[in-house]
């Protein structure tokens, strides 16, 4: 008999109920320590080790997409996110290992993409799921000393591979999304290059398996809710543990002990209990996930009825399409400035335009400006120009009055970078400023109209950790400018 949700384990760390805390993947490390991710609002995600003497920070974590970390004889390991530093839209996801007692962390691999990966019983392997840009799914199976790749699993037909956890040293457990969108889970040997169902695919969805003796424990929605089952490798029998409201994840288990993160309005909590008070509930057959459908689906027309294939010609898509775009307008003021701007992007996203009107209020001055920056080149150009209508100064007993045009080109280099638990900007660049000047008055007769130029250079540098939720700014960061 499943136990009620009040008695489904105990929780090891209580609620706090000033703001948030979350506790992920938990991992039983000896007779009395504990391993897991820790994020709190208020906080940043990092990895802690809870033992008799209460918690222990290891090291904030890289930053990352995803809470999914593996553990296994002292080493933790994770995908860490990186970006490229001229394009931010080409991310990266590289394995990071992490030594707890040495607190060391070592890379595996650059510019790589690779999501869940797990550490073989003996450290030898690294399985992570690949997912290339073109939509390819594979696990591949790395050295986890230097991150060479030695074995390949591919899914059969266009299957979605997942979650990988190792069994023995050369066989694994995964979790599999077919075309159809139902889900399973199969084992697989990288050895022999092969791969097998070992649950019935269903449309509930499945995820975070755990192996420990003959047992894989996962998180499934089979009944509606997500709650907690394992899988007898050997009797093929299938296990209920849990039955609550709320969903219960990141299971992990060891010959004494279930621990997991169950869902609050706190946050992902942690229970746990032991194998013997925790009883399941065998399961024969799986039932249907519950499908939605979609309202007055009778009345609505098929978009698909009647079309006809047609022969499209091929052409390069035209880079002054759309060229001068205006979608937006902002007023700004920043003492003693009064701006209103109009904004324009094209649709390749390589040429930013803006029109605008500025008010000097101490100055009392009128001016308005066109700035344009082309980013389709490395480095980036920019031109502008400003015309101030009326100025007026007073040189020794007469007033000066004139009109001010001041027009700028340039380049710019910036650079981003996201690795590690830092986010880092670099930023030089050179402009060449020409001022005309066209004076009236008594000024127009002695001088006439007057020009210089000049050329301003500027180059920037900052760095900051990434923010909690209700963090305003970085808790630490700096910038410097030149």
């Amino acid at each position: 008999m499943v136990v009620n949700d009040a008695e489904e384990g105990k929780e090891i760390i209580p609620a706090d109920k000033r703001y948030v805390h979350n506790y992920y993947f938990p991992y039983v490390a000896g007779t009395d320590s504990l391993i897991y991710l820790r994020s709190t609002y208020r906080e940043r995600p990092a990895f802690y080790i809870r033992d008799k003497d209460g918690e222990h920070l290891i090291r904030y974590r890289d930053i990352s997409l995803d809470e999914q970390f593996s553990y296994r004889n002292g080493k933790i390991v994770y995908a860490a996110y990186e970006t490229d530093l001229r394009w931010r839209w080409k991310d990266h996801t590289v394995i990071k290992v992490l030594d707890i007692n040495t607190k060391e962390v070592r890379s595996l691999g650059s510019k790589t993409r690779y999501a869940t990966p797990d550490i073989s019983p003996y450290g030898s392997y690294i399985a992570a799921v690949k997912n290339e840009e073109n939509g390819h799914n594979q696990v591949d199976i790395l050295d986890a000393k230097d991150g060479s790749l030695k074995y390949v699993l591919h899914s059969e037909g266009d299957a979605m591979l997942t979650d990988p956890k190792f069994i023995s040293e050369h066989s694994l457990v995964m979790v599999a999304r077919l075309k159809d969108g139902q889900t399973c889970l199969v084992k697989g040997n990288f050895t022999e290059g092969m791969i097998v169902k070992i649950t019935e695919p269903n449309f509930g969805v499945i995820g975070y398996p755990c192996v420990n003796g003959g047992l894989v424990y996962f998180t499934a929605s089979w009944s509606g809710n997500d709650e907690i089952y394992s899988y007898n490798l050997q009797t093929n029998k299938l296990l209920k543990y849990t039955n609550g409201n709320l969903g219960n994840y990141f299971v992990n288990a060891t010959d004494d002990l279930i621990t997991w993160s169950k869902f609050t309005s706190e946050g992902y909590l942690l229970r746990q209990s032991s194998t013997t008070d925790l009883k399941g509930q065998e399961i024969k057959t799986i039932g249907a996930a519950t499908r939605y459908s979609v309202a007055n689906a009778s009345t609505l027309p098929d978009m698909l009825a009647g079309k006809r294939s047609v022969d499209r010609v091929i052409t390069s898509y035209s880079k002054s399409t759309g060229l001068f775009n205006f979608h937006s307008y902002r007023p700004y003021y920043s003492d003693p400035v009064f701006t209103y701007s109009i904004y324009g992007e094209n649709i390749l996203n390589t040429l930013q335009t803006e029109i605008y009107y500025a008010y000097n209020q101490n100055e009392r001055t009128n001016a308005a400006g066109v700035n344009c920056w082309y980013g389709g080149s490395f480095p980036y150009l920019n031109l502008g120009v400003e015309y101030t209508f009326d100025r007026e100064t007073v040189i020794g007993n007469r007033l000066r009055q004139w009109r001010q045009m001041d027009t700028r080109l340039g380049f710019q280099i910036p650079l981003h970078s996201t690795k590690g638990r830092n986010f880092k900007n670099f930023n030089a660049g050179a402009f060449y400023v020409l001022r005309n000047e066209f004076n009236k008055g008594f000024y127009k007769d002695s001088l006439g109209n007057t020009s210089f130029s000049y050329i301003l250079q500027s180059i920037s540098w900052s760095q900051q950790v990434q923010r909690a939720m209700q963090h305003s700014f970085p808790r630490l960061g700096y910038l410097l400018n030149a």
